[in-house]
Formats: structure tokens, C-alpha cells, sequence
């Protein structure tokens, strides 16, 4: 899926319309294997109040820091 097909879905979905906020800005996709791809894992930092953006997503099984996300896609 391209970033624009995600946004569509996302903003067609009635559980999630409401909670989407449109940025022109969205990070590279992480993919190791676009093929093998599970979740998709979406997240905002409240504490961000400098506006910071990040230039591509992330492994999330890389850090200890996202342990507890991790372990709720494993379940």
C-alpha cells in the first residue's frame, strides 16, 4: 500500500476517521520485507511541542524503550 492508500483507509474507517489529524509530513516506511509486512503501528508523542518530525519509521523491535507494544502485536 502507498502512504496515500493507508490515509484512505484510515479516514474511511468509522472507528478511526475521528481520530485522524492530516500532516503533509509522514516518515519513510520501515520494511525489512514489504511482502512479510504484519502491522502497521501508528503513534504521536504529546510531549512533542516542538514539532519534530522523524525522516523514516522505525523498528520498534530494536528498542526497549517500545517492549510493551511489541509484546501486544505478539499476543
Amino acid at each position: 500500500m502507498t502512504k496515500d492508500e493507508i490515509i484512505a483507509v484510515i479516514r474511511a474507517t468509522d472507528k478511526y476517521k475521528g481520530l485522524y489529524r492530516h500532516v503533509e509530513h509522514l516518515p519513510e516506511l520501515y520494511y525489512e520485507n514489504i511482502s512479510n509486512v504484519k502491522a502497521i503501528v501508528l503513534g504521536c508523542d504529546p510531549s512533542n511541542e516542538q514539532g519534530k518530525t522523524f525522516e523514516k519509521a522505525f523498528d520498534i523491535g530494536n528498542s526497549n524503550r517500545f517492549d510493551s507494544v511489541l509484546q501486544a502485536l505478539l499476543l
